[in-house]
């Protein structure tokens, strides 16, 4: 997708969408790739030609390494000029638009939509940027892959200011609740694989099935002595058994999960440290948080832990 701008203000054309609703978040192509390419090109080339012209102290004549270095150059200086025209032509008049109900992509060849329930992988982040100790704004990434062989990534991404100048709790942004949304929509397709007993990936650390989290070792860089110790006896077992199974922690085995400051983490009974710590900005997060609380307040009222469809 090109580089692009951001415009919270809603285009009249669909602010009154009767299937997708008002926008929520305008998102305009900038082109500053092709202005990368080309600029990247122009310096290729200009490297190439001189040494066409230039010739070293000492010499009479260019050689035939220096031609054939010059003419690598000059080819890779015409890939980029074609390659930044090319997507130049093919991002003319590109534009997303956020609505409440789904995602609209504009280009100059037409448009095309994406509805919630088709999208297969999300990735939110809410991030306070602060200058000095002053707050200077929340900045917030959405991003989007939708489901099929050739499923499309698209992302927005704006700054806002909170009120309180971000040091409290802020009530949660239209896009933060878009997130939530979409989020919902994925972890209903989650639901219906985990009624047919399938384990789910989770995060790239975490899978999720009807029984509990499987959940990656550790890391060395991640271990005290305890843990390296016990790293170390699980590397034996893993060398005369099965290499690729991951430890698997039933649902009243967690003792809780939680999120704090854009960090979950998951705590097992017993253990002084989390078993597992990571940012809540890691793709599909959201979604397989919704349908894990759900399977551990199931297990904890005493049932046996199910989805409801």
């Amino acid at each position: 997708m090109p580089a692009t701008e951001i415009s919270t203000n809603a285009n009249d054309e669909f602010a009154d969408d009767p299937v997708l609703g008002p926008v929520i978040l305008e998102q305009k192509a900038t082109h500053g790739i092709v202005l990368l390419f080309v600029m990247f090109g122009t310096a290729l080339s200009g490297a190439g030609f001189s040494l066409l012209f230039v010739m070293r102290l000492g010499q009479n004549e260019i050689g035939l390494t220096q031609i054939i270095v010059a003419a690598v150059l000059i080819l890779c200086s015409l890939a980029c000029i074609v390659f930044a025209l090319v997507k130049r032509w093919r991002d003319r008049g590109f534009a997303l638009y956020l609505h409440r109900g789904g995602i609209r992509e504009r280009r100059a060849r037409g448009d095309s939509v994406v509805i919630f329930q088709d999208v297969e992988e999300l990735t939110f982040r809410s991030i306070r940027v602060f200058m000095h100790g002053t707050y200077g704004g929340t900045v917030e990434h959405l991003a989007v892959r939708t489901t099929g062989r050739e499923g499309r990534r698209l992302y927005f991404q704006r700054k806002r200011q909170e009120a309180g100048k971000g040091t409290g709790p802020d009530e949660p942004s239209e896009v933060n609740q878009i997130m939530t949304r979409i989020a919902g929509a994925i972890a209903e397709n989650m639901t219906a694989r985990l009624v047919k007993q399938e384990t789910l990936a989770w995060t790239p650390r975490m899978r999720l099935n009807l029984a509990g989290v499987e959940i990656e070792p550790q890391h060395w860089w991640e271990l005290d002595l305890r843990d390296m110790a016990k790293a170390l006896v699980a590397w034996l077992r893993w060398t005369g058994g099965a290499g690729d199974a991951w430890p698997h922690l039933d649902w009243d085995e967690i003792e809780s999960m939680t999120v704090e400051n854009g960090i979950f983490r998951l705590w097992a009974h017993g253990e002084p440290r989390p078993r597992i710590q990571i940012l809540t900005g890691t793709p599909n997060f959201h979604p397989g948080y919704i349908v894990a609380m759900e399977l551990l307040q199931q297990s904890r009222a005493g049932g046996q832990p199910r989805v409801a469809r």
